[in-house]
């Protein structure tokens, strides 16, 4: 019985379910999956300073982006400058073996899936959700931000 209780499991990333009909929440096809004994290498913190909410994603306690919750909010500004900052410090070879993984291209999202377990390892235990979704910096209004023709009609330039 004991040893049924103390007995050490290996990591297991079990997909439970497809999603193809495009979630208005996801606005993409997507893949439910839990992740069983995770590392908890990779994982998100919160806290104040001062007057002003943080958000940092950590690996190993390095911090790799970090956020800011004040008064403003400004997606060309330090606040995502700074995402990725703390890359060079998280020494690890499981980053630097998975560089590759990362600039790879688009295939499927069941290839991606497979591709990305070594870092959905790195996660804690729990239940996660991996979606393809199409993503360009914009405007607040769906138009690309750096849209020159648009904006010079727009602001009369």
């Amino acid at each position: 019985m004991f040893k049924r209780l103390f007995k050490k499991e290996g990591l297991e990333i079990i997909p439970v379910k497809t999603v193809n009909e495009k979630p208005k929440e996801w606005d993409g096809n997507g893949i439910i999956f839990y992740i069983k004994d995770g590392k908890g290498l990779l994982c998100h913190k919160y806290g104040n300073y001062e007057d002003k909410a943080l958000f940092t994603l950590t690996y190993d306690n390095t911090p790799l982006i970090k956020f800011h919750a004040d008064e403003y909010f400004c997606p060309t500004c330090e606040k995502l400058v700074s995402a990725g900052y703390g890359l060079d410090m998280a020494n690890d070879n499981n980053i630097r073996e998975m560089r590759q993984l990362f600039n790879s291209p688009f295939v499927s999202l069941e290839n991606s899936f497979e591709n990305l377990k070594p870092l959905l390892g790195l996660l804690r235990t729990g239940y996660y959700e991996l979606v393809d979704v199409e993503l360009y910096p914009s405007d607040g209004n769906g138009q690309f931000f750096r849209c020159y023709d648009t904006c010079k009609n727009t602001l009369g330039w």
